[in-house]
């Protein structure tokens, strides 16, 4: 019986890795040099019920880096309304992007 809840806690966090396959819009709220950076800054946001993952690129200096999304939104308007949530209710810096 220690086996399944020990592997539980790793299943969600695969899952919020995953954008949702709908939508076109996300906000991006933070990128990071240090994945654990934003790994702390996706698990405040599940914490406080919004849908976060994670994304690995790399710049055209080749520094790698790892951005924190919220959301996989259909429309720009529903994406922007979330973007101010996040700017109001956690104070970061919220910014509408495409995800296609």
């Amino acid at each position: 019986a220690p086996t399944p809840p020990a592997a539980a806690p790793s299943a969600p966090a695969a899952a919020s890795s995953a954008p949702a396959p709908d939508g076109r819009y996300a906000v991006q709220v933070g990128s990071f040099g240090v994945p654990e950076n934003a790994a702390a800054l996706q698990r405040r946001l599940a914490e406080r019920g919004f849908s976060a993952y994670a994304l690995d690129w790399t710049d055209r200096n080749q520094r790698s880096w790892r951005v924190v999304r919220v959301g996989n939104f259909r429309t720009d308007a529903e994406a922007r309304r979330a973007a101010e949530e996040l700017k109001t209710r956690l104070s970061l810096p919220a910014q509408v992007v495409t995800t296609r």
